[in-house]
């Protein structure tokens, strides 16, 4: 029994051995462009041939494969339409009808293309090619494998040999002398065909591509007869009669020895022609009879298959017996065919013996006129049928979904009209209690219209409702002299009512302070009802010199704001000291008499925290592992019979890091990629602006610097002086289009990539230069926009900014919207970050997936396909795209060292990839960012741009209210309820304000000591340097007798000392000298003395002195030789090997940083044999040494050996040991272990 596979390769019409050979070498048989239709079987083999194969990739060979056989890539993405032949095999399958595969492809046979096969295309031969006035070129070579597919070509388009000799020959042989006889050129090409049939049936693989490569010989015509040829006596005046009567190839002069000499030179090309028709037709009667045999071979074990499987497969009985039907009308059509052929064959016989008497060529070309209508008419009916197919298809699937239609409206009118029927029913029993409430609210108007006066002061204090109409007016941005008096005037103007006393503005300044303690109680409530645990969102940031820190709690039903403080200094202690004093206002609304315990249970349900993770908030969150496992032994019963497991659990914090922060983090990287590759490119020269005006950019990248300056000319927050939006806005509405570019303010992430590929697209379209062009000559010329048009100018600038266009459109963006997606949890990010950093791993190496817009980063979250997405991949001169790729190609190898790095939790190997259940339910309540921070902060910076004077406590009250929904929640509450909640509100507030001024005055008077202790800093440090000033003096002179005051001074105290280590000494006295005299003139590195470790060598000494005088220009010599160096490094002709250093320099980064996590063995490693790893100075790879631990290093160890960048860790308690290193290192060094150990740098042999 045929297996599924075999059946299907069977419905194509393909031998295995041709789906192999299209494959690997990409060649069809011939019958394929017969009928080029690419059905779903066929499409379905060669996926599965490429499934299969070790060596193919759907990627790399699937497109190739397609174009091969004459076909366009469709339209549709690869993954898409490979999913859809899945799709359609599996059904067909499932449904046991295989015929449904013969379906053709309209996605891929849509957009055939008409070429004549791979070898003429690889020559640029194409139809249109032939039909044109133009030959080949010199160098190309016309091989057996061209002229073999011309001949098919021919033969499938009906197109004559007198064709062939009259315009192909010259075209492919320009230089041929002779043009030979039609007969000549039938019979060799001919040859050359049949040739490559017999290769593909007997031979190799190779054998055969070996002779379709060979180059092609031309034929050669026999001299002609003396005695037959005319007299002439210029051969320039050869009729064409002479020149038919050329003595045709040994094969037809043989087999026409019957004829007459003269018939024979007269009718030679009708005999070959008649000849070859005759041979052509012998080789398809076998062909036929072949075929015939096969069919009926393929029929009988169909026959024997059906009878076999009868009583197992009832259900397909009735397909089998169709195909052995279709079988049958195949075999007899093919036997009429062989009829006719055989009697085509007699009569084509008869014809050759009637040569002289008959006009054969007439008779032909009458022949091949009607073959060619006949033709015409069946394929018109062959459309006929398979459009009226399409309507008969079309029609029963309309007739079905009709059907389905009228019975869903049947059943879904009789469940609206129960649904109707039941609200109606709902409706009458509302309608009477709404008639009921309406007579009672009726009888409570007419009482309060009687009464003109609303009550807004009861028992010396305001009433809740005023209070609450004040807060919510406050929170609004009013003003607090205007909040009476809009009171006042709505009650009077919209309800005709009068009002009594109001409360003051002072009071009404106060009661911000009121609205905190609402807002903090709101929060109170959402925590302690939270089922899950609750994660804490911490952030700080710096307005008017004057630090806050926020701190809000994400539950069950939302984010509320729990603080808003504003601290001495943003640190982890104070950090964890504010988030303990939050909690414990949460207690109670009149923050007092907090008690301790329910203060821990509060605070331990704080499981998650969600940061940006810089220094401060890495170490709050150890503070924070710490205190509960401080307190959580006092609040949970039975502690010690716990697990250490669940002990462990219990006590760590899931630290989680805020994905938009990933995405502001690589607009950093993006930056610093830029500026360096810009270097490389412009081989450390000017760039933009630069060139034409008196700018320096500093360290920022000239395409981040452009793109803001775009948008500081058009964009929303344009300057005001300089900037032209007006204009700019009007041209784009004349034309029907909009300005594209986003302000700055307000939007912090992935504004650069944003506005990058909006710069681009105006760029682009002109709208830029056009504007430009048409401003007045005064604004033409300010600083401004000479600066856009330098910066547009230039080649390498416009190549950065469609580079961060692309990487918005293809990373950032998708990045962002999964981000905002609030169906993916933040532990559902693990597949999409590891997809982004599998997917930058291959881009940054090959982005040509970018550059042809095939990249797809996210499936759900696919690139938009608009009006600046067109636009980024419309036409580019060759330079810009140039400089595009090498951009992308150096900002993803940057962009990658930031995912590596930061998401390093949700790669695979980190702690939140593949996330346990427990580990889910206890990050339900952790949102995906901190953006909620951010707002706040949107908030704050309003409120002081606002206010300048306004108090911490009064943002706090205004930011909490709005944040955590404080109305809404009030206005929930009854009415009693509410009213309690106001009161103890105003009765807390001296309380708060009480604690806010102490808090105040403490933060003043602990700044005041910080700036008397540095100045006892400052003041030790200037006696410091003084000390060692006047102590290296001593010393330089002591071992030198003078000071190097030139590089010619150098020169002499090297010729001065003969020995290397004097040598070493003086110069090390006259470097510690000048670090001494140094005030921030020279470079620090200058200075060093050491570099990964190890000693630097005397000549860097040397040149390192030089270089310090040089900085500190003491001297007036100047050494020249490093600059011309460093300009011809940077030539035209390295700049490919700086961009390649440049990767690799960016990609070392990622060698650095990696925190090991088994732990350092301690004492254990001395007497160990190590393997250190260290970065050699203007290196960019670490190179290993190896070594021996001696010791712990001992007081004089460290006194003699301690390097200055060491220093920092003996302070933090370090041990420090002592190494000593394989020659030809014979020095002791002193090292962290530790630290090394922490960096993976550092491994026992």
């Amino acid at each position: 029994m045929a297996t599924v596979h075999e059946q299907i390769l069977h419905l194509t019409g393909w031998s295995a051995d041709e789906i192999t050979h299209l494959v690997h070498n990409r060649t069809c048989p011939d019958h394929w462009y017969d009928d080029p239709r690419p059905t779903f079987a066929l499409m379905e083999i060669i996926r599965d041939a490429i499934d299969n194969s070790d060596n193919l990739s759907y990627r790399k060979d699937f497109a190739g494969i397609i174009k091969s056989m004459g076909l366009k890539e469709p339209k549709m993405a690869l993954a898409g339409l490979l999913s859809k032949i899945k799709r359609r095999a599996a059904t067909a399958e499932k449904k046991g009808n295989l015929m449904l595969l013969c379906e053709e492809m309209t996605d891929i046979s849509g957009n055939k293309q008409d070429i004549i096969g791979p070898y003429c295309n690889e020559q640029g031969i194409t139809p249109q090619w032939l039909q044109e006035d133009c030959a080949v070129a010199d160098d190309v070579n016309i091989s057996n494998g061209i002229i073999a597919e011309l001949c098919q070509y021919r033969r499938r388009h009906s197109i004559g040999w007198q064709t062939v000799t009259d315009k192909w020959w010259s075209k492919l042989f320009p230089r041929a002398n002779i043009i030979p006889l039609t007969c000549t050129v039938l019979s060799n090409w001919g040859t050359v065909d049949r040739r490559k049939q017999l290769l593909i049936r007997d031979s190799s693989v190779e054998e055969k591509g070996k002779f379709l490569r060979e180059k092609y010989t031309l034929p050669t015509s026999k001299p002609k007869p003396a005695d037959d040829a005319p007299p002439a006596e210029d051969p320039a005046e050869a009729s064409d009669d002479n020149y038919d009567d050329t003595i045709i190839d040994d094969g037809y002069a043989s087999s026409n020895s019957c004829v007459s000499p003269y018939m024979f030179r007269r009718h030679g090309d009708t005999i070959a022609i008649l000849h070859e028709l005759l041979e052509q037709e012998k080789q398809d009667n076998a062909h036929l009879h072949q075929q015939l045999e096969e069919s009926e071979e393929k029929r009988s074990a169909a026959e024997n298959r059906a009878t076999e499987a009868a009583n197992a497969r009832d259900a397909r009985e009735a397909d089998l017996k169709r195909t052995t039907k279709e079988h049958k009308k195949e075999c007899s059509r093919y036997e009429r065919q062989l009829a006719k052929a055989a009697e085509l064959s007699v009569e084509m016989n008869l014809q050759i013996s009637s040569l002289q008497k008959t006009n054969v060529v007439r008779r032909l070309a009458t022949r091949d006129a009607q073959l060619k209508k006949e033709e015409e008419k069946v394929s018109k009916l062959e459309k006929e049928v398979e459009t009226l197919h399409n309507v008969v298809k079309e029609l029963r699937r309309a007739r079905r979904n009709r059907t389905e239609q009228v019975r869903y409206n049947v059943i879904k009118r009789i469940e609206t009209e129960e649904k109707l029927e039941n609200e109606n029913m709902s409706l009458k029993q509302k309608l009477k209690e709404l008639e009921k409430d309406n007579d009672s609210l009726r009888s409570q108007l007419d009482e309060i219209m009687g009464d003109k006066e609303i009550s807004t002061f009861e028992d010396g204090a305001y009433t809740s409702d005023i209070r609450v109409v004040c807060y919510e007016l406050i929170s609004r941005g009013v003003g607090s002299n205007n909040v009476s008096d809009i009171i006042r005037l709505v009650l009077q103007r919209v309800a005709g009512l009068d009002c009594g006393k109001l409360p003051k503005p002072t009071c009404i300044r106060y009661m911000a302070f009121e609205q905190a303690l609402l807002s903090k109680h709101v929060a109170k409530e959402a925590i302690n009802n939270s089922d899950n645990p609750v994660t804490l969102l911490t952030d700080g940031t710096s307005k008017k010199h004057v630090p806050y820190v926020t701190m809000l709690a994400s539950t069950d039903t939302g984010i509320f704001g729990i603080g808003l403080n504003e601290v001495e200094t943003e640190n982890a202690e104070i950090l964890l000291q504010e988030t303990i004093s939050a909690m414990e206002q949460l207690i109670s609304v009149d923050n007092i008499h907090a008690e301790e315990e329910k203060v821990n249970q509060m605070l331990l349900k704080i499981k998650n925290t969600m940061t940006d993770r810089c220094v401060v908030n890495k170490k709050f969150v150890k503070l924070l592992e710490q205190w509960r496992e401080k307190t959580l032994p006092k609040v949970t019963k039975d502690w010690d019979k716990l697990s250490d497991d669940v002990k462990e659990n219990m006590q760590t914090v899931n630290d989680l890091y805020c994905g938009k922060h990933v995405v502001l983090n690589l607009q950093d990287y993006a930056g610093a990629a830029l500026y360096d590759w810009e270097m490389v490119e412009s081989s450390g020269g000017k760039i933009g602006r630069e060139k034409h005006l008196l700018w320096n950019r500093k360290s920022e990248a000239a395409t981040i610097l452009g793109i803001r300056t775009v948008c500081e000319a058009f964009g929303p927050d344009a300057s005001e002086q300089a900037g032209c939006p007006v204009e700019f806005n009007d041209f784009l509405d004349d034309i029907g289009d909009r300005n594209r570019l986003t302000a700055y303010r307000g939007n912090r992430f992935n504004v650069p990539f944003v506005n990058g590929a909006a710069v681009y697209y105006h760029h682009h379209h002109g709208h830029i230069r056009t504007v430009h062009e048409s401003l007045p000559s005064n604004k033409q010329k300010n600083q401004l926009m000479r600066s856009v048009q330098y910066d547009l100018e230039d080649k390498i600038i416009v190549g950065g900014i469609r580079a961060m266009g692309i990487i918005n459109s293809h990373i950032t963006l998708p990045l962002m919207s999964m981000l905002d997606d609030h169906e993916i949890s933040v532990m559902d990010t693990d597949k999409y970050y590891t997809r982004l950093h599998d997917s930058v791993r291959t881009w940054m190496t090959d982005p040509h997936d970018l550059l042809d817009d095939s990249a797809i980063l996210f499936e759900d979250f696919a690139p938009k396909k608009n009006d600046i997405h067109t636009a980024l991949y419309a036409d580019v001169d060759e330079e810009v795209q140039f400089n595009t790729e090498q951009a992308i190609s150096i900002i993803l190898h940057n962009m990658y060292v930031c995912i590596t790095r930061q998401l390093e939790d949700h790669l695979p190997g980190g702690k939140y990839h593949k996330p346990e259940g427990n580990l889910v339910r206890e990050t339900q309540t952790c949102p995906k960012d901190n953006v909620a921070s951010e707002r706040v902060f949107a908030g704050l910076d309003y409120l002081k741009r606002k206010s300048p004077n306004i108090s911490a406590l009064a943002m706090q009250g205004i930011l909490l209210w709005s944040t955590n929904k404080t109305s809404s929640y009030l206005n929930a509450c009854d009415p009693k309820m509410r009213d309690e909640l106001v009161k103890k509100a105003v009765k807390g507030r001296k309380n708060v304000v009480k604690l806010y001024q102490d808090k105040r005055k403490e933060i003043k008077q602990n700044r005041l000591k910080a700036k008397e202790q540095r100045m006892k800093d400052k003041e030790a440090k200037e006696l410091s340097l003084v000390s060692q000033t006047i102590t290296s003096t001593e010393v330089v002179l002591k071992t030198c007798g003078f000071i190097c005051k030139n590089i010619e001074d150098v020169d002499q105290l090297m010729q001065n000392y003969g020995d290397e280590m004097a040598k070493r000494e003086a110069l090390l006295s006259q470097i510690k000298y000048y670090k001494c005299v140094n005030r921030g003139i020279v470079k620090g590195s200058l200075f060093f003395v050491t570099s990964g470790g190890k000693p630097i060598s005397t000549s860097q000494l040397v040149r390192n002195l030089k270089e310090i005088l040089n900085q500190l220009k003491v001297g007036q010599n100047v050494d020249d030789s490093s600059v011309n160096e460093g300009e011809s490094l940077l030539s035209i002709s390295t700049k490919e090997k700086s961009r390649v250093e440049l990767k690799e320099k960016l990609l070392a980064k990622l060698n650095r940083g990696v925190k090991r996590k088994c732990p350092f063995p301690a004492d254990d490693v001395v007497g160990k044999r190590i393997k250190h790893f260290c970065l050699p100075p203007n290196g960019s790879n670490l190179v290993t040494y190896h070594g021996k631990v001696l010791r712990k290093s001992t007081a004089n160890d460290i006194s003699e050996l301690m390097e200055d960048e060491y220093k920092s860790f003996l302070e933090k308690d370090y041990q420090f040991y002592t190494v000593i290193y394989d020659p030809p290192y014979d020095q002791l060094f002193i090292f962290p272990l530790k630290k090394e150990w922490d960096d993976n740098l550092l491994s026992i042999v």
